[in-house]
């Protein structure tokens, strides 16, 4: 498993316990919002979704499963190699952010956070990892993601400051 934690211009790479020669390389990300208060309905769930998966088939890529919470979105996809995961995220975060302030689809503006979590899945493991975003909801009853998410840094025994792990990026709450 490759984990890769991005803040800023800090990017954190850890070995990968299963690599396989493939062409197209597997990944889970975790997105978060910054305001879960502005994807709290369905709908405007189903809109983000629908965006962010025409992103990633424009840029080539395959989107094989996108599910989440308020606060947060899971993307699992199958890249090609001649992008690099943080350019994908960025366009996704970008474009899918543009796409909901133009269109005034939300109230107030639509923020992701700073960084994104990045796991690579083997191909033994997609099944799993798609039954895992599809079952968010009753996944969370049990355990917060911000706690699951922390005991996952310390079972990979990778350093970071609580600081940069969950913060707005900024403060619209005027609006």
């Amino acid at each position: 498993m490759v984990l890769r934690l991005a803040r800023g211009a800090q990017t954190w790479h850890f070995p990968t316990l299963c690599q396989t020669p493939k062409p197209v390389s597997t990944f889970t990300w975790y997105l978060p919002y910054w305001d879960e208060r502005r994807l709290s309905r369905p709908a405007s769930k189903r809109t983000l979704y629908k965006e962010i998966t025409g992103i990633v088939t424009k840029l080539g890529h395959k989107l094989l499963q996108i599910g989440g919470m308020p606060d947060h979105v899971h993307v699992l996809i199958g890249m090609k190699p001649t992008q690099a995961p943080s350019t994908l995220v960025e366009k996704v975060k970008s474009g899918s952010s543009l796409y909901l302030n133009k269109r005034r689809l939300l109230h107030g503006r639509f923020y992701w956070q700073e960084g994104f979590g990045g796991f690579s899945v083997s191909h033994s493991q997609r099944g799993r990892v798609i039954a895992y975003i599809q079952n968010q909801e009753e996944h969370h009853k049990k355990r917060s993601f911000a706690s699951e998410y922390r005991s996952l840094l310390r079972k990979y025994a990778i350093d970071y400051d609580e600081r940069y792990l969950f913060a707005p990026v900024c403060d619209d709450t005027a609006e």
